[in-house]
């Protein structure tokens, strides 16, 4: 949340896609394999100060219908080219530290993604900035053991509990992305 991140960094994007949503986009994009598993994606992208080091920060996180789905998506990632995979502390169940290098980049950059399996949820944090601002992974993966604290105190939303709690129906898969403002603002 906006919370987690240091003073005057900005939520930028933020998207939740449900069963219906993934529907359109396998249908869109000929079915890609890997959403075929995939029950929710949450994506959010975070913009610091203007005077800061720092370019962006985005977390990902997809819940898969099963931890054995999860398991063989993670295994299977690759981000692609120009990525270096990296060692570290391993965060949740599995993790894997990756690195971008761009050859062409004339500036002192660094850009490091962590990404961990939890369970049936596969996260991804991804931070940006100068290498003064982002010398090595360490602040990603900081970041990712907050998302996984957070997956282990309170896996199902608060508003959801609600909701299965008095036995009614989750309606979130029946609604349009564009529908859901309308409805429920906050």
């Amino acid at each position: 949340t906006p919370q987690d991140l240091p003073a005057g960094w900005t939520l930028s994007e933020r998207s939740v896609q449900l069963p219906h949503n993934l529907a359109v986009t396998q249908a869109q994009d000929g079915n890609p394999a890997w959403l075929n598993q995939v029950r929710q994606v949450y994506s959010a992208r975070y913009l610091p100060p203007p005077d800061s080091e720092y370019a962006t920060f985005t977390q990902e996180v997809l819940i898969y219908n099963a931890v054995a789905e999860a398991q063989a998506a993670f295994e299977a990632e690759n981000p692609g080219e120009n990525w270096e995979r990296s060692a570290g502390p391993t965060v949740g169940e599995q993790s894997v530290i990756w690195q971008y290098r761009d050859p062409t980049a004339s500036l002192e950059q660094n850009l490091y993604r962590v990404d961990f399996r939890y369970r049936n949820a596969i996260g991804s944090v991804a931070l940006f900035g100068t290498a003064q601002a982002v010398p090595d992974a360490a602040e990603a993966l900081d970041y990712a053991r907050r998302m996984v604290a957070k997956l282990q105190a309170r896996p199902v939303p608060p508003a959801l509990q609600r909701l299965q709690s008095r036995q009614l129906p989750d309606p979130r898969p029946l609604l349009l992305m564009s529908e859901l403002p309308g409805l429920d603002p906050a």
